[in-house]
């Protein structure tokens, strides 16, 4: 028993002894700046290791100040691994080289340590990391695959070729400029909110950011990327596009992209389409995929009245609001039409898989209830969209249709200004109810444009070499931007 006694009371001993054991620092400048933080405690100029387990917070960053140089920059971190209950970290503008090993501050949450010469970094340790910052360095590999709690990382000026982020699961910003980067694999990154690529350094040929369906803020310059894909990425605020010379192709959600959007760039034009979107043939044909047809109808449509039919004249864009609305549980629909918020109808359908009555072929339609049984409101899917059409033409000669293109693009179209003659065309046709047009502009029914023309009064539009089919027309004056629709026939 007193052995016993004897040999717990030397192993306190030696603890209490080596906790009272100054740190061994190798850079002198680094325990100068520790002891200046409040660090020795008790003022023996020396740190403990007891004194280091109380400290949560380090700050030994060189002045940002060109005015105020940085005389005694550190150059070694070594005795850093005593200061194990770590939080916070910074050592940006020192002269730290060579290799840094934090594995014993397996607690930090915030690291920088940009503006050095490191050259690697053991990080593994760190899975409560969330802030890394290493700009500026030397490195050439950085290993991340364990920092999954990771929110932000800005790694630029380094001499990287590869960065694995795919364990990054909660990155919400990430800044790198002038590596060496040939990949970059973003599927998994599906919270970024803040993505900067740039740097003709880097080798990049593809950027996907289509996974990225929170993002805010994306900045991309002088990469040789051919296209970008922003269509899934519908809550940008701000897009950066500059020295791209290689791109050809920006794919958007919508047409034009809205006034919230702050876009900078010296593509001019930048290349914008609207994406296409992927009609299923089975919709045409499966009888029993009303819920993919529904997902395709459903939303806002635009109704449209085409005066004399088939012989034409101008159309005119009703600014009354269309709603598609299921009824739960079933498969029908509610049709309703709004004007200013006012509801002026509403009307019940089913959707179903019939007869056409005017060809007796298999098609989609809204079946409307009615004493005599007769079918109303066929729908139709080509590569446009979806025409909705009431299937006559009433005393005036006036055919009515409603219709939503597939992009999900809002086009407002003004023709009681903008006249266009004659309307159908063939060939060319006169544009007339606005003064002091400076350009026209010609786009397709996505929105990708075809055509850009200075007009002059008096000048003929010659869209005989289009294909037939649907064109958006916009007249550009003094800044105001006014669309219309000409059929090419």
């Amino acid at each position: 028993m007193k052995k016993h006694f004897l040999l717990i009371v030397s192993f306190l001993f030696v603890l209490i002894r080596t906790y009272s054991q100054s740190i061994s620092f190798t850079d002198n400048n680094l325990k100068l700046e520790l002891i200046q933080l409040g660090i020795d405690t008790n003022g023996d100029k020396e740190i403990s290791f007891t004194e280091a387990l109380a400290v949560d917070s380090i700050n030994i960053a060189g002045s940002d100040d060109p005015t105020k140089p940085n005389l005694n920059k550190i150059i070694n971190l070594t005795g850093l691994e005593a200061f194990v209950n770590l939080v916070y970290f910074d050592c940006h503008n020192n002269s730290i080289s060579g290799s840094v090993d934090f594995t014993s501050n397996s607690k930090l949450k915030y690291l920088d340590c940009s503006l050095n010469s490191i050259s690697s970094l053991n990080l593994k340790s760190l899975k409560q990391l969330q802030t890394l910052n290493v700009f500026a360095n030397n490195l050439t590999k950085l290993d991340i695959t364990n920092n999954s709690n990771l929110v932000n990382l800005e790694e630029s000026l380094n001499n990287l070729t590869d960065l694995d982020v795919t364990k990054n699961i909660n990155l919400e910003s990430l800044t790198f400029l002038g590596n060496s980067l040939t990949k970059l694999n973003l599927t998994n990154n599906t919270k970024l909110k803040v993505l900067t690529v740039s740097g003709a350094q880097n080798n990049l040929t593809e950027l996907d950011v289509t996974k990225c369906i929170e993002l805010k803020n994306l900045t991309v310059s002088y990469i040789g990327i051919t296209s970008l894909d922003l269509s899934k990425n519908k809550k940008l605020d701000r897009l950066s596009l500059h020295f791209l010379t290689n791109i050809t192709n920006i794919c958007v959600w919508q047409l034009p992209l809205s006034n919230s959007i702050n876009v900078l760039s010296d593509l001019n034009p930048i290349p914008f389409t609207v994406c296409n979107a992927t009609i299923n043939d089975t919709i045409k044909t499966v009888t029993n995929n009303v819920d993919s047809v529904y997902n395709l109808i459903s939303g806002n449509w635009s109704e449209i009245k085409i005066c004399g039919w088939p012989l034409g004249c101008d159309s005119i864009h009703n600014n009354n609001i269309n709603k598609i609305e299921r009824i739960i549980g079933t498969d029908s629909i509610t049709w309703k039409v709004f004007r200013n918020d006012t509801l002026l109808n509403s009307t019940k359908y089913l959707l179903s898989y019939s007869n056409s009555s005017s060809s007796q072929r298999k098609r989609w339609m809204l079946v409307e209830t009615r004493t005599n049984g007769s079918i109303n409101n066929l729908l139709t899917i080509n590569t446009d969209g979806f025409i909705l059409s009431s299937d006559f033409i009433d005393a005036n000669n006036t055919y009515y249709s409603r219709t939503k293109d597939i992009t999900g693009m809002t086009i407002q179209f003004d023709n009681s200004q903008l006249l266009f003659s004659p309307n159908p065309t063939k060939y060319l046709f006169s544009i007339s109810g606005i003064e002091h047009i400076d350009m026209i502009k010609i786009l397709n029914i996505n929105g990708k444009l075809i055509q850009s023309i200075p007009f002059k009064e008096s000048d003929l539009i010659d869209i005989s070499q289009f294909p037939n089919g649907i064109y958006i027309i916009q007249a550009i004056s003094k800044n105001k931007k006014i669309l219309g629709k000409v059929i090419k026939n």
